[in-house]
């Protein structure tokens, strides 16, 4: 076919002979070819109709639903983009592949167009799927699945019987990277002795079957599990034991300082803070007040934070969030028995200097350890999918609040190759630890002790009983600190600090006085504290 210009058409034997004999302009190197009149089309509609193909899930975050996510193949694996306008990594990827597969260049702009466009598409669209999007782990149907981090986006999957290394698809869990995701060795399951023994060595931890214990349940994702808490003089090689944990479980590069990170002022710092990683390791805590306690609690035992969606407007949403976490300092008390009761506090001694290595040694040490260490852990969680059935029904009476530590603690207790049942003996000494360690640092106790004298109950109007407190306090040389700093806080102290009272038989209930004061003796609406001693504490035992 060749193009006359004469006739606009495209001509070929017989009339393009023809043509030729009228002496037409002929198009004799087939330069050019004819254009139908139809609408030109909209490039963002091609654009977008391209990407639809090149998507195989949609996915809206369960935890945010204003966030959505895309699984996308890029060059030879499938990756998670984020359907964002300022998403770099989204418009890059569709710049890239509409150009290689549709041989014309589109601009950042229109991409971006085509993104958002995708994007409303996906929250208006009733059938795109709601998902848990995972960070580093998932533990989806019996199965744990571990990214590695690497560009080719393989997972190490674990079952009940066998650990395989896998390719990323659609086909399992929805995962997404952050910056705050660094590579991780590739686990060795050929290992020769006790990997998990020598770190606990290197790192010379205390409690070494608890902590081992701890340290496995950070791979159970989608579950509560007590904070790690490492606290100890300087020289106890805090950080760096804390730096080693972060980059076992979810590293963020080689280095500590990489790993590591100070604890964030505000809830909207630390909700942003918690949200690219899945384990996150903060250090040098120094203070831990009633916000820092509330929120910690919160992030571990899954919660959900409000946040602005931007500042020009009063649009909130919730982000919910479970995380595992790890502290570490020289100073940090818990006085909230929220807190004490969801974390492990580890007392790391200062390191002698005689006995002290070189950071260079630690370092090709753990480095040596590292690929055998995973896959001892692998394997430990494979023995654990396969027998925690089993021994979740042989347990009658869980923790009140880790509960999960408490079935897969067990779990992991027997398949490091200990007795069954020997873990609730750890537990329950840890708890002891930690009841003591929140009576030295809140005064209730003998302060409920002192206003009861020898009787079983009294009733004091709240500035009297806040007025009693305090002038005990100060007698006795304890912190003002950690009593509250009026009678208005009276009731969030005497809250947080129940199973302290609860281990001592004390209640504490408050009304407010509806009579006049010839008839209670109390001033007309005051706050009333009713304070009595109980015949018996309540308990939370774990019982095997």
């Amino acid at each position: 076919m060749t193009l006359c210009f004469v006739c606009k058409t495209d001509q070929s034997d017989e009339n393009l002979a023809l043509c030729k004999k009228l002496e037409h302009a002929v198009d004799t190197e087939n330069q050019f070819q004819v254009v139908t009149k139809k609408s030109k089309e909209n490039p963002l509609q091609k654009l977008v109709e391209f990407a639809k193909k090149q998507i195989t899930k949609f996915v809206i975050s369960q935890a945010d639903n204003s966030r959505v996510f895309v699984v996308v193949k890029v060059k030879n694996h499938f990756e998670t983009i984020e359907l964002d306008k300022k998403n770099s990594n989204a418009t890059n990827w569709l710049m890239v592949t509409a150009s290689v597969e549709l041989h014309q260049m589109y601009s950042e702009e229109l991409c971006g167009n085509a993104i958002s466009f995708l994007k409303a598409f996906a929250l208006m669209d009733s059938e795109t799927e709601r998902e848990e999007i995972h960070l580093r782990i998932a533990y989806v149907n019996h199965e744990i699945y571990y990214d590695l981090g690497r560009s080719d986006w393989k997972f190490v999957k674990i079952t009940s019987t066998k650990q395989t290394l896998v390719e990323y698809s659609e086909k399992i869990p929805t995962f997404i990277r952050t910056s705050k995701i660094a590579p991780q060795v590739i686990p060795n399951f050929k290992f020769d002795e006790n990997p998990l023994n020598e770190f606990v060595k290197l790192c010379k931890i205390p409690n070494p079957e608890l902590f081992q214990v701890q340290l496995i349940s950070m791979f159970l994702a989608g579950m509560p599990m007590p904070i790690m808490a490492i606290h100890g003089h300087a020289g106890a090689s805090k950080s760096t034991t804390s730096s080693m944990v972060k980059r076992i479980v979810d590293p963020a590069g080689i280095k500590n300082e990489d790993n590591l990170k100070s604890f964030p002022h505000g809830e909207d710092n630390f909700v942003t803070s918690l949200s690219s990683s899945y384990f996150s390791g903060f250090e040098n805590i120094s203070y831990i007040d009633l916000d820092t306690s509330n929120m910690l609690c919160r992030a571990i035992t899954g919660g959900s934070f409000e946040k602005r969606a931007q500042y020009t407007n009063g649009d909130v949403f919730s982000i919910s969030l479970m995380r595992k976490i790890l502290i570490n300092g020289i100073d940090f008390t818990i006085n909230h028995s929220d807190l004490a009761d969801r974390t492990n506090i580890y007392e790391v001694q200062r390191i002698l200097e005689t006995e002290r290595k070189a950071d260079n040694f630690i370092e090709a040490k753990f480095h040596k350890i590292l690929p055998d260490l995973l896959g001892q852990i692998f394997l430990i969680l494979q023995r654990v999918l396969e027998t925690v059935g089993n021994i979740e029904k042989q347990i009658t009476n869980n923790p009140a609040r880790m509960a999960s530590f408490g079935i897969y603690g067990e779990a992991i207790y027997q398949a490091l190759g200990h007795k069954h049942g020997q873990f609730l003996e750890i537990i329950r000494e840890n708890e002891k630890s930690n009841l003591q360690n929140l009576y030295d640092s809140n005064p209730i106790i003998p302060c409920m002790e002192f206003v009861l004298s020898e009787e079983n109950e009294t009733e004091l109007q709240a500035n009297d009983l806040y007025k009693k407190i305090k002038d005990f306090v100060i007698q006795h040389d304890y912190n003002l600190r950690n009593i509250p700093q009026g009678s208005n806080g009276l009731f969030n102290w005497i809250t947080k600090s129940k199973t302290l009272l609860d281990e001592h038989s004390i209640e504490v209930t408050k009304y407010t006085n509806s009579q006049s004061k010839d008839v209670s003796g109390f001033t007309p609406n005051s706050t009333i504290y009713h304070i009595k001693r109980v015949s018996s504490p309540s308990t939370n035992e774990l019982d095997l």
